[in-house]
């Protein structure tokens, strides 16, 4: 098949003159190179007088580069149905190619790059099916739903879940189920979950502006391990604080115990005097008797409560009132008000919503608060020494509990390292206090700040999830 024409612009791309093109075959175009299985194709196709599409050749253009063709052609007859030739043309596709070798190249380096990523990752399109993942992915649960191309978002935790692989009964894996997809729709915080090996994972999912989804596992074992172990040593270091704040009110508390042990013994005295006197109304001793009841568990309620906040019992969480807290703390440090000449003022609205925590833990932090806050007003002098406690909720449910006094306030510097350990304003401080409650609280899902710089006295806020929020964040 000789052509018979070339057009000009042959001329500027393929460095030869277009009419050197007469008379000659294809193959004798100068500088041309193409696959010999579609030479050999493209040859059938000529033979059998077929349209052809897409022949792909390169030649050398002016300039010496390689340059890449597509040629396409049709065959033409005359009335009577007789060939007379082909007539075609043929496109300079060396940039097309070039892009598509590159972005080839990236994606390559990409999905390498991705491969190499110890977080497991995973994207899928606008449906959710998948449209790639990496090894780590593919080794969590260690099934081949995962790694299938296509495969359904939905897919795939039927798979886990037929897996036997997550932690829990039947019930919890489908409440799983059920959240792992409510989070799937409204991406909105990290999702967290334990396998049936001890393994805990962290899966947070991102929407891209395509309209696809991005889920980004990790492994967070070591970090859950370390969270135990640091909240086994805070708890130590709990213990050791409450042992040392023993010794400091043992002299108070014996103080505190000696009103009502005097008073029980006084009227036991003068029970005992009438008594031997030969009185015997015994109407009259019905309200002395009451009155040493009275007293008996005022000292009883007093050694309760330092028995519990000094005690090791492990841990219990419970719905907890947050004014109950606060005046258990307040019969601990009575004393301690007293001996100072401060004042404690509370403001406790009915009707709040109740706290998940637990008890003696919470106690630790207002009891900490509150003893740091009388110690801050002793640069006042007696009649200007107070402490007000105030407890509020916040419009997303949250317990507010501000304790603020008359002292002197944190400076500016202590707003950065108030909460670490060893950091200390008092001589024969430990530094542990408000670091542990920090701690506590932190684990109690709640926060803890402090306002400095203010010269309007001291001012320490404590957040702490309700019920009511607590149950919507696990949801």
């Amino acid at each position: 098949m000789l052509f018979s024409y070339g057009a000009p612009r042959i001329s500027e791309i393929a460095g030869f003159d277009a009419e050197d093109l007469a008379g000659k075959l294809r193959e004798e175009m100068p500088g041309i190179t193409i696959d010999q299985h579609l030479w050999r194709q493209h040859i059938r196709d000529l033979k059998a007088h077929r349209p052809f599409r897409n022949l792909i050749y390169s030649l050398r253009g002016p300039d010496g580069d390689l340059r890449i063709f597509s040629s396409s052609g049709k065959p033409c007859f005359d009335q009577q149905n007789n060939f007379l030739g082909y007539r075609g043309v043929a496109s300079d596709i060396t940039s097309e190619r070039d892009a598509e070798a590159k972005r080839h190249e990236a994606e390559i380096r990409l999905a390498n790059a991705i491969e190499l990523i110890p977080a497991a990752l995973s994207l899928y399109d606008s449906q959710d099916r998948l449209v790639l993942c990496n090894g780590a992915d593919r080794a969590i649960f260690e099934t081949t739903a995962i790694s299938e191309r296509g495969a359904s978002f939905s897919e795939l935790l039927n798979a886990v879940v037929e897996a036997d692989v997550l932690q829990g009964s039947d019930r919890d894996v489908e409440e799983w189920r059920a959240r792992r997809l409510e989070r799937r729709s409204n991406p909105c915080r990290g999702f967290s979950y334990q396998l049936r090996d001890g393994r805990w994972l962290e899966v947070n999912d991102y929407i891209l502006m395509d309209g696809d989804l991005m889920s980004v596992c990790v492994d967070i074992t070591e970090r859950k391990n370390a969270e135990q172990s640091l909240r086994a040593h805070e708890a130590e270091l709990a213990q050791v604080l409450r042992r040392s704040t023993l010794d400091q009110m043992s002299a108070i508390m014996a103080h505190e115990l000696n009103q009502p042990l005097t008073a029980v013994v006084n009227f036991s005295n003068g029970c005992l005097r009438r008594l031997k006197a030969g009185d015997r109304e015994i109407e009259k001793y019905i309200p002395v008797l009451e009155e040493m009841r009275d007293q008996a568990k005022r000292a009883s309620a007093i050694l309760k409560r330092v028995g519990g906040f000094v005690g090791q019992a492990l841990p219990e969480e419970a719905e907890l009132e947050v004014p109950d807290l606060i005046h258990s703390v307040k019969l601990l440090l009575n004393a301690e008000l007293a001996r100072n000449h401060a004042k404690l003022d509370l403001v406790l609205p009915a009707g709040l919503p109740r706290v998940l925590g637990e008890r003696v833990e919470l106690e630790q932090v207002l009891f900490n608060l509150i003893k740091n806050a009388i110690e801050a007003t002793l640069d006042r002098p007696p009649g200007e020494r107070w402490v007000k406690v105030t407890l509020d909720q916040s419009e997303d449910d949250t317990i507010v509990i501000t304790v603020k006094d008359s002292g002197l306030g944190f400076s500016l510097e202590m707003e950065s390292s108030a909460f670490e350990p060893f950091k200390t304003s008092k001589p024969d401080g430990m530094g542990m206090g408000l670091s542990i409650c920090r701690t506590i609280v932190e684990a109690h899902g709640g926060s803890i700040r402090i306002e400095a710089g203010s010269s309007d006295g001291g001012l320490v806020c404590v957040t702490l999830p309700s019920i009511k929020e607590y149950a919507e964040n696990v949801a």
